[in-house]
């Protein structure tokens, strides 16, 4: 049985992310691709799957997918179909989404395991200006808004926080072969 990992990350504005070293770093895990209505970004092209508003609430309709939230009018999304992937290669899942998606995650599959990884604004990897940064600060602006504000702080099975990048990931990486060692 496959098991499934959340990691949510908060305070990252650069394009790396813990999740992607993650699954550079162990074998048998895949990564869920999720699926947005926003546009694509300049040499975006694999991180999701995009897609129209009609397509995406017809998916949400047919319960296709694992959890769903709307951030700045636009739909993202994990959708079932990684998982049953995930489970025919005999691997497990890592889903990268936010509180609200892991909230949704724990109530379809109360055995998900969650990874709350703090980043730390002083180790951030990308230092220049532009509208993809200033939308990231804002996002992660308020995701510390939502977190100082959360009802259930402690719906977090796991919380990471360091001040360094591959730190977190080693960290991240722990957790899951402890899961898996649990679970054998």
């Amino acid at each position: 049985m496959s098991i499934v990992f959340t990691v949510s990350e908060m305070f990252q504005l650069s394009e790396s992310s813990v999740a992607h070293r993650v699954c550079e770093l162990l074998d048998e895990l895949d990564l869920a691709i999720p699926y947005t209505t926003r546009l694509p970004r300049r040499a975006e092209d694999d991180g999701f799957v995009f897609t129209t508003q009609d397509v995406f609430e017809r998916m949400i309709a047919s319960e296709e997918f694992l959890e769903v939230v709307n951030v700045f009018g636009n739909y993202y999304g994990t959708p079932r179909q990684c998982l049953q992937k995930a489970r025919d290669k005999g691997n497990d899942l890592l889903i990268r989404v936010d509180e609200r998606g892991v909230a949704q995650i724990k109530q379809k599959l109360p055995d998900a395991v969650s990874i709350l990884v703090l980043h730390s604004l002083s180790e951030q990897h990308e230092h220049t200006t532009g509208s993809i940064v200033d939308e990231r600060l804002l996002y992660s602006l308020k995701q510390a808004s939502r977190f100082s504000q959360m009802q259930n702080p402690d719906k977090f099975d796991h919380v990471v926080a360091d001040d360094g990048f591959e730190e977190n990931a080693n960290q991240v990486v722990a957790i899951i072969r402890s899961e898996r060692s649990r679970r054998s």
